[in-house]
């Protein structure tokens, strides 16, 4: 209801994992739900390393009045695919090179996992 994420594998090795939150949490959520899934996927494959190829993602602001909470929503999707050695990716997918990279998985896993509890009662309006 307020969020999740989804995967599809778009071509051998290479998948788009998209992670989505609607709610009261901070700016980068979807990003990092969508990092710290690409990582678990990746790693359930034998995989060191995470190559990102693509990102694309959008956030959005809503607020209410009276005593409804505020709150945002973020998309990201990401275009990764795994690897065992921290060569940058040579086959960036983006208008952007700067889009690309390459990342270890288990220091991403450890640093992103926390980041993604959210607290029950920050869920509930007041």
């Amino acid at each position: 209801m307020l969020g999740g994420y989804a995967k599809t594998q778009v071509s051998a090795g290479i998948w788009q994992v998209t992670g989505r939150f609607d709610g009261i949490v901070e700016r980068g959520f979807g990003r990092n739900m969508a990092a710290y899934r690409a990582a678990e996927l990746m790693k359930a494959r034998g995989f060191s390393y995470l190559q990102i190829l693509d990102q694309d993602g959008k956030a959005t602001q809503f607020s209410m009045r009276g005593s409804i909470m505020h709150g945002s929503g973020e998309t990201m999707t990401l275009t990764v695919r795994g690897a065992n050695d921290a060569a940058a990716p040579t086959d960036c997918r983006s208008a952007n090179p700067g889009m690309s990279s390459t990342l270890a998985i288990e220091p991403l896993i450890a640093r992103l996992g926390p980041l993604l509890y959210i607290e029950p009662a920050a869920m509930v309006a007041e």
